[in-house]
């Protein structure tokens, strides 16, 4: 779907299922039906022509990664408050400024986000307090981030082929 710009999707569709769009890199707009009830892991993965997208209220749960890459992505308008977002649903969307969900525009994420995510909300007013922390993060900020208040949760090879390490401590 390289040159694919625009996506109005069947109002019957209940989900947008795994990596269904990934890679679109022209995608500019998508119209997510008021059926739809999930957006799958990385749905949108890669899709860096997206600069705004809404959600609508049907929609109760965004799998990990659905817009991972999204580097032009500035503002996404979700319009269920109760919705459960995944681990790393806007890792790597650089240009995110703006996230609404419930009509308010948020200064608190409260859904599971690595350290660079987390120092990249920072940037934009926005505070996380349930940060995993990854290898990249690792390699990135060095091992003393975990003493952060805000980590919680190690990520899986967290550690892995690091020479440095003796102890830890928890």
């Amino acid at each position: 779907c390289r040159y694919l710009q625009r996506i109005e999707l069947n109002d019957a569709i209940e989900h947008i299922p795994v990596s269904c769009f990934n890679k679109c890199i022209s995608l500019k707009e998508i119209t997510i039906p008021t059926q739809c009830t999930s957006i799958d892991s990385f749905a949108f993965k890669y899709c860096i022509s997206l600069t705004s997208i809404h959600i609508p209220l049907s929609v109760k749960k965004i799998q990990p990664g659905a817009f991972y890459g999204c580097h032009y992505l500035k503002k996404i308008e979700i319009e269920n408050k109760e919705i459960e977002i995944g681990y790393d649903v806007f890792g790597e969307c650089t240009s995110l400024e703006e996230i609404i969900i419930g009509n308010e525009k948020i200064s608190q994420y409260p859904y599971e986000v690595n350290y660079h995510q987390m120092k990249q909300f920072e940037t934009k007013g926005i505070l996380c307090n349930n940060i995993v922390i990854t290898r990249e993060d690792v390699n990135e900020y060095g091992i003393e981030i975990i003493n952060d208040e805000r980590v919680y949760k190690i990520d899986d090879n967290c550690f892995r082929d690091n020479n440095e390490l003796i102890e830890i401590i928890i």
